[in-house]
């Protein structure tokens, strides 16, 4: 495992034991406020503190999430253009690591049209749908749901509905802990 890995296999641990000190903190300071023990100022205070802790910890959140992000792109991109794996860039490949394995996946995405331009009536017609039920508002897209439509139709080599923009790929990974007892990790 390179050593940069290791330090985060460190970080978690020590977050895993930041958490359980919080954890019980938090009661205490809960036990403090029901029983009546804090004046107005240091509950002022705890609950300032408990606000910046909570926003603090939303950033890591946010920065662990990128993060991850940016680490399934680029192992997804390098199993799928690896020239040992299945011919096609749907394949799945599980690649596997000393605590976890990760799965690659390929969403495809295309350009929405803005809500009643004409390429969105276009859209809508393609799939299927009237002109009166998108003027009268009766409409409603779930991009989510279209995401899947498209990566559908772009894995069977179907066409694209008409009123899609560019067509751009998402590259990620799901990741799956190995068991316990098969790492001998804390994770």
């Amino acid at each position: 495992m390179h050593e940069d890995v290791k330090k985060l296999q460190e970080l978690y641990d020590q977050m895993s034991a930041m958490r359980d000190y919080a954890y019980a903190m938090f009661q205490d300071v809960g036990k403090l406020v029901k029983g009546k023990k804090l004046d107005n100022p240091d509950l002022v205070d705890a609950g300032f503190l408990l606000r910046e802790c909570e926003e603090k910890l939303d950033d890591w959140r946010k920065d662990c999430k990128a993060y991850k992000t940016l680490v399934g792109k680029y192992l997804a991109l390098a199993v799928m253009q690896d020239p040992n794996n299945v011919n096609d860039a749907t394949a799945e490949a599980t690649v596997k690591g000393e605590l976890a394995s990760a799965t690659p996946d390929l969403k495809s995405f295309a350009e929405i049209p803005h809500y009643g331009s004409e390429d969105f009536i276009n859209l809508m017609a393609d799939l299927g749908i009237s002109g009166e039920a998108v003027d009268r508002g009766l409409v409603k897209v779930d991009w989510k749901r279209m995401k899947d439509e498209v990566t559908r139709r772009d894995q069977e080599g179907v066409p694209l509905p008409s009123g899609l923009g560019k067509k751009y790929h998402e590259y990620r990974c799901t990741w799956r802990r190995k068991p316990r007892r098969q790492t001998g990790e804390s994770v």
